[in-house]
């Protein structure tokens, strides 16, 4: 309910605009007009509703997850939208969509891993940020299932993360040998609490790999958020799942 009441004194405006034309809204027009600011989210991209005139869907980006709603130009709607003709929650299908990588695609990113940690038969690939917490509360949370799991590590630290580029630095130009999450996370936040940003002599790992993953998330819409898990099915999810939930989210994206 936080982010309806920032949003409800600034709706009018999204109202104006949408009921302006029949087409969506960008994402940083309802940005702007929201005057959303980093700790509200940020809208990500939006979809036209079927069947229903100028409704529009928008997707909000949080630091545990995404949060949709809904405006036509004359009704700002957090809820639910049921479609009962296609017997489907029309949010929750569009984010299905939207999380889904194709497989040639999902194989491809597997590639930037910086450290494959167990040997299970079920892959998770796990974008990470050395500095987030919600990413430490997750590790933790899974670890001591890499003999079920395999995960590939991808450390992309945000850009308003100095600590946490300068400890992914040190740890994509370190090899080392980790047994399992736990083991990443307790290096992960010790080296976090070193200051600067500095390079192992001669390595340029990071530089050499971040535009890379950066035009992989451009080109396949993905919007990554900390932490993010890649399922085998290519779906994919954002936040710092309690186990219980992991293991669900497991059993029902598993090939």
């Amino acid at each position: 309910m936080k982010l309806f009441t920032r949003l409800a004194p600034v709706a009018l405006a999204l109202f104006l605009a949408v009921s302006a034309g029949a087409q969506c809204l960008s994402p940083e027009e309802v940005t702007k007009s929201l005057g959303l600011g980093s700790q509200e989210g940020r809208v990500v991209t939006s979809f036209p509703v079927r069947d229903l005139k100028n409704m529009c869907g928008y997707v909000v980006q949080k630091s545990d997850g995404y949060q949709i709603f809904y405006s036509n130009g004359q009704y700002f709607i957090f809820g639910r939208l049921i479609d009962f003709n296609r017997s489907v929650e029309v949010g929750e299908a569009f984010l299905k969509s939207m999380q889904t990588l194709p497989e040639a695609e999902r194989v491809h990113l597997k590639t930037f891993a910086d450290y494959t940690i167990g040997h299970g038969i079920n892959e998770v690939i796990l974008l990470t940020d050395p500095e987030c917490p919600y990413c430490h509360q997750l590790e933790k949370a899974v670890t001591g299932l890499e003999s079920t799991v395999t995960f590939y590590v991808i450390l992309y630290p945000l850009d308003q993360h100095p600590a946490g580029q300068g400890a992914t630095r040190r740890l994509m130009c370190r090899k080392s040998t980790l047994n399992t999450l736990a083991d990443y996370s307790a290096m992960a936040e010790k080296l976090t609490a070193e200051p600067g940003i500095i390079d192992e002599p001669g390595c340029t790992v990071y530089e050499k790999k971040r535009a890379p993953i950066a035009e992989f998330f451009k080109k396949n819409n993905v919007q990554p958020a900390f932490p993010t898990l890649i399922f085998s099915n290519g779906y994919h999810i954002s936040g710092a799942l309690p186990r219980e939930v992991f293991l669900k989210a497991i059993e029902q994206n598993s090939k």
